[in-house]
């Protein structure tokens, strides 16, 4: 019994001897080298396979604010007797705009039964204006009390998605261009036909990119739209690298020009050993 025990303590014994030889042999300090070596190949495959690089493109575009105007025109002629909006308002499609009425049509129920000539005189009819998209009332043509011809423009609304949305950016560009680009990409826009020395670069996130129309363009037959929401501040307006001579970054709704827009694009690198 007792030499069993003892034969215990000698394999300890052994095993020490047999981790002193490799030490003689490899060296504490080559050891630690290749320790060393298997740590950084480890964190290699965990960065190349986890840690984006970060890679800046640029694209020109032709550049507008707002989702682009629809018009509203009159489908009667008559008498405005009712606005219910200003400029500026913002409204939801099918909200109503105005009311116009026609008068003095009494010839048209002559053969109205029942009716006094005084009665058929005093008829009148009305006319419903309503929004026929959602967005900011613009450039309202008309007051109350005023004659709206048929198919006259009674006013714009610049499309927006919701009334706390701030106005969009509609970009151009060539399929090659855009399709670098994704929904979620953070962006800066340089005005090129704008006073950049007091704009600066505009900061926003892409909402989405869609066909917009086929072109005679062989080498892109596509062209992109590009939907940008711009960054606003807790005051509403837009955020703006630069704020010189007292620019709050406000820019009316409708205003377009040439552009640079710079996108960070983030890509998973595959290992970066051959």
């Amino acid at each position: 019994m007792s030499k069993s025990i003892f034969q215990k303590k000698e394999d300890k014994s052994t095993k020490k001897n047999e981790q002193a030889a490799l030490m003689t042999v490899i060296g504490p300090k080559n050891l630690l080298i290749l320790l060393g070596i298997l740590i950084f190949l480890i964190g290699v495959v965990i960065f190349s396979v986890t840690v984006p690089i970060k890679i800046t493109t640029t694209m020109a575009a032709t550049i507008a604010y707002g989702e682009g105007a629809v018009e509203v025109v009159g489908q009667n002629e008559g008498v405005l007797t009712e606005i219910t909006v200003s400029e500026g308002d913002y409204v939801n499609k099918g909200d109503l705009l105005g009311v116009v009425t026609m008068e003095s049509l009494g010839s048209e129920f002559s053969t109205g039964i029942g009716l006094t000539d005084e009665e058929k005189s005093k008829v009148k009819r009305q006319t419903m204006i309503y929004a026929t998209e959602s967005g900011v009332v613009e450039e309202l043509n008309y007051q109350e009390g005023e004659t709206l011809q048929k198919n006259a423009a009674f006013c714009q609304i610049e499309k927006t998605e919701g009334e706390n949305t701030p106005s969009v950016i509609i970009a151009y560009s060539t399929y090659e261009a855009a399709q670098t680009i994704q929904s979620g990409d953070a962006v800066y826009i340089a005005l090129e036909t704008a006073p950049t020395a007091e704009y600066g670069y505009l900061k926003g996130v892409v909402r989405n990119v869609q066909i917009n129309k086929v072109t005679e363009d062989v080498q892109n037959p596509l062209q992109m739209k590009i939907i940008i929401d711009p960054k606003v501040d807790d005051k509403g307006t837009y955020i703006w690298t630069k704020d010189n001579n007292g620019f709050n970054g406000q820019i009316k709704i409708g205003t377009s020009c040439q552009t640079t827009i710079f996108t960070d694009k983030y890509y998973l690198i595959n290992l970066i050993i051959s």
